[in-house]
């Protein structure tokens, strides 16, 4: 039986690029929601796997069975749509959307330009140009741009995918 392959988008070609440049090592999907899943009891579990500094999930099953259920497993090797880009899933974790720290943030590789008087400007999804002066400001607008205003106002929590371009 042949393995239907799988293939992931990313709206912004600057998101490709960035991948291309290997600056770009993770991305982030908000968990589609079943009608039991409880976002109270998600961030319970989150906080007790955060708190014991576990390494794995196995003794959090609601964290577990998300995993489970995620649409990308570690492992998989998925095309990147419109391209012939591969890339190999190689960590799956979980956080809110807007509360990723500023490694996490690196990993998105967005896009930036040098400023002048030190520092970098951030490009902004949105309105199309380097504009932002921070990581998480830039973040913020594009998750505003593929996900719109009322995902950022309810900062779900999300799948974050490590991965790596396959050659």
């Amino acid at each position: 039986m042949t393995q239907m392959k799988k293939s992931i988008k990313f709206k912004e070609q600057k998101l490709v690029d960035s991948i291309k440049r290997g600056d770009k090592t993770q991305t982030v999907r908000i968990i589609k929601s079943k009608p039991l899943d409880s976002d109270k009891f998600i961030q319970r579990e989150l906080d007790l796997h955060k708190y014991h500094k576990a390494k794995n999930y196995s003794s959090y099953p609601i964290l577990e069975n998300l995993i489970k259920r995620s649409k990308y497993q570690i492992g998989d090797t998925l095309t990147i749509e419109d391209t012939d880009i591969e890339i190999l899933i190689t960590s799956i974790s979980f956080s809110k959307m807007l509360e990723l720290d500023n490694s996490q943030l690196q990993k998105e590789g967005l896009d930036r330009t040098s400023n002048p008087f030190g520092g970098f400007f951030y490009y902004d999804y949105l309105e199309r140009k380097y504009a932002c002066k921070s990581r998480y400001e830039s973040f913020a607008q594009l998750m505003l741009v593929c996900y719109g205003v009322s995902a950022i106002a309810r900062n779900p929590i999300v799948f974050v995918y490590e991965f790596k371009i396959v050659e």
